[in-house]
């Protein structure tokens, strides 16, 4: 288990290498007007990646899904900032970036709560 958090880390880690370095090294997006809001939902995604790895056990049933559509979320948030960080307005970029986190949220919250739930029941029948 550590082995693999350990290892789940490290390839977090590099993904977040390999985008800091699109973002400042090819789109220069500190020169750009949504420069902190881009950085700022690209640091909830990875926090979001982080708390998956280290949070505590939760069935697998519903781990799998909630990774799949933390995965799915991600890409859609590269995509986002990516494409969009240079064409938007800053309203309408960090508009964007609260309705896609917050849909985010609707979906994942409430089975990251049942698998809490009943990982944390007695199964003894």
């Amino acid at each position: 288990m550590k082995t693999r958090r350990l290892l789940f880390s490290f390839i977090l880690c590099f993904y977040t290498a390999i985008i800091l370095h699109v973002f400042f090294a090819v789109l220069h997006i500190s020169t750009l007007e949504n420069f902190e809001a881009a950085l700022v939902f690209e640091g909830i995604g990875f926090a979001l990646w982080f708390y998956l790895i280290f949070s505590a056990p939760i069935k697998t049933g519903f781990l799998v899904p909630i990774i799949c559509i933390t995965a799915v979320y991600t890409i859609a948030l590269d995509v986002l900032s990516i494409v969009f960080v240079a064409n938007l307005a800053p309203a309408l970029f960090v508009t964007l970036n609260l309705v896609s986190l917050f849909i985010y949220c609707i979906i994942v919250f409430p089975m990251y709560a049942m698998g809490r739930r009943q990982n944390g029941r007695n199964r003894s029948w």
